[in-house]
């Protein structure tokens, strides 16, 4: 192997190009930077991929995760994940996701949405994303017969500022949307690389199946894999921080699977559970020994050819 190669395999990547900058320019050009048609359908078209009928826009998928209701489905690393034929959101009654930069399509980085089919939800979630304020069930309009439709203290009141709600401001921006909107037309493309990815992945790391515990999909699930994911085995000759620094030591990214018992970090202490590794031993082997290495839209074949050479050096030492 090079050691003084320039190429890099990137854990993530952002994969776009001039349609993207073209559809960003677009929004910045027009002065559309508020909620807009851009956020409207692209809160339509990530519904359906969830079968679901509302969706709504945020600025991030940590936003979108907010509610106890009575089935929530996380869906913030992947889109168009489907089980048994139906999309994942079929068997939730909230769905969420999310369009960070690492994720099968990204809104220029960040954003997420909430999926959901009852409309007095759905409502509430368009006053919660914007300060808890009314104007959120009549999309900004500057129409005056719109915004004074209610009064405060006796007091004719302008809806804009009239607060139903405690919120925050998760308002996502109109720019995001239409790079979003971009990018999802070349979701079957992106989900399509990613999973032949990990399938060329996965048979090259089955002549190394002594040294690793490897993924499984179940048979009636379908994903666009995020990551690689690798378990080290227990009785492997080596650690994780050993392969992990030799790895990154020749440009290819690595991290760990997020996040393992995550009772164990400081954040939960307080919790103060014990006994962890006796009630939660799969987090806890994970946490120890598990990381990812890419199989994103972004990687080509030489990518992967110089992933598959560096395992071969590390691991043929043993």
């Amino acid at each position: 192997m090079n050691k003084h190669t320039k190429l890099k395999v990137p854990y993530a990547l952002s994969v776009h190009d001039r349609e993207e900058e073209k559809a960003v320019a677009r929004v910045i050009r027009e002065h559309r930077t508020s909620l807009g048609i851009e956020t409207r359908a692209f809160e339509k078209k990530v519904a359906a991929l969830f079968g679901k009928k509302y969706g709504v826009m945020v600025n991030s998928g940590s936003s979108a995760n907010k509610y106890k209701l009575s089935l929530i489905e996380d869906s913030c690393d992947t889109l168009g994940a489907e089980f048994k034929d139906k999309p994942t959101g079929a068997f939730s009654d909230i769905s969420t996701t999310s369009f960070y930069g690492s994720h099968v399509i990204n809104a220029g980085g960040g954003g997420g949405m909430i999926l959901v089919n009852r409309r007095d939800w759905y409502r509430r979630l368009l006053v919660l994303r914007g300060w808890g304020r009314s104007s959120g069930l009549f999309s900004e309009s500057e129409d005056v017969g719109k915004r004074f439709t209610k009064k405060l203290a006796g007091v004719p009141y302008d809806g804009k500022f009239f607060f139903t709600e405690v919120g925050y401001n998760f308002l996502p921006l109109e720019m995001g949307s239409a790079f979003g909107l971009a990018q999802l037309k070349k979701l079957p493309r992106f989900a399509k690389r990613r999973r032949d990815n990990f399938q060329e992945l996965l048979m090259f790391f089955k002549k190394w199946n002594k040294f690793f515990e490897l993924p499984r999909q179940t048979p009636e699930s379908r994903t666009s894999w995020l990551a690689f994911p690798l378990t080290i085995r227990s009785q492997a000759p080596f650690s994780r921080l050993e392969i992990v620094k030799f790895l990154e030591k020749r440009n290819i990214q690595t991290r760990p699977i997020f996040t393992g018992n995550v009772l164990r970090q400081p954040a939960f202490k307080r919790l103060a559970v014990k006994n962890l590794e006796r009630k939660y031993p799969a987090a806890e082997r994970i946490m120890k020994n598990s990381f990812l290495v890419g199989c994103h839209q972004g990687l080509g074949g030489r990518h992967l050819a110089y992933l598959k050479n560096a395992f071969n050096e590390f691991l043929g030492r043993f």
